[in-house]
């Protein structure tokens, strides 16, 4: 079984995600991303809920390469 990759893409640029150890093309081992997903929301509350939205909606994403 492979490791799980994941980019951000802001405006069609490729961000770097200062909390991992960068994986190929900038990208975020999936499980870092999780975990330090996880550890923010103890950290500082819900993001709705900081922010004080109501429809938060979801993170979204774009499956690309071999499957």
């Amino acid at each position: 079984m492979s490791a799980t990759f994941l980019r951000v893409n802001v405006n069609d640029k490729i961000m770097p995600l200062p909390y991992c150890k960068f994986g190929p093309g900038l990208s975020c081992p999936l499980e870092e991303f999780v975990s330090h997903v996880t550890r923010r929301r103890v950290e500082v509350g819900d993001f709705g809920d900081v922010c004080g939205l109501d429809d938060v909606g979801r993170i979204t994403f774009l499956r690309q390469g071999q499957d």
